[in-house]
């Protein structure tokens, strides 16, 4: 993606950039900077061979995480600025939540992050939920929601619906 790229150009010390989407973007001297799906598998088998570990081994270091797939709310008009202010003014001044605006808005607590954009393809939000625990993606989703009620009570409202049915919530 083109956020990945930018990101990777504008951070020196990043040589390797990944998104949810399946964006995986080298800037190592030897990706070129390409999101090439191919490549981001053969570098994968490359590291595996150096490493000298299955992956599942590798992996179990980093535990497991609970998240959502790609959720979309319908936006009823309302841009995605104005969701972004009603945001920040809500809980800008917490400080165990960290706010980025790089495309929409990402709100990161110590146990996962929630985020909000426009879609680029139609009439819509789209969110996303990744928490340590079930009761944390509740509690970052949350966060959204309270935030949005007082404003925005129909993309409140759809928000902790989709997240209760995709994670089979009560």
């Amino acid at each position: 993606s083109s956020f990945l790229r930018n990101y990777l150009l504008t951070h020196n010390d990043a040589v390797f950039g990944g998104e949810f989407a399946g964006h995986y973007v080298f800037d190592d001297g030897r990706g070129q900077g390409f999101d090439d799906g191919l490549y981001a598998g053969l570098r994968l088998l490359e590291w595996l061979v150096r490493c000298q570990q299955p992956l599942s081994v590798i992996l179990s270091e980093f535990g497991t995480r609970i998240a959502t797939e790609d959720l979309y709310v319908a936006c009823h008009g309302i841009p995605i600025c104005a969701i972004e202010q009603q945001i920040i003014a809500a809980i800008g001044h917490r400080e165990d939540l960290r706010i980025c605006q790089v495309d929409g808005i990402r709100v990161d607590s110590a146990h996962g992050f929630g985020l909000i954009r426009a879609s680029n393809t139609g009439d819509y939000f789209t969110l996303r939920f990744d928490a340590s625990h079930r009761d944390d993606l509740r509690q970052i989703a949350d966060v959204f929601v309270h935030a949005l009620q007082p404003n925005f009570i129909e993309i409140a409202n759809a928000i902790r619906h989709t997240v209760q049915q995709q994670l089979n919530l009560p």
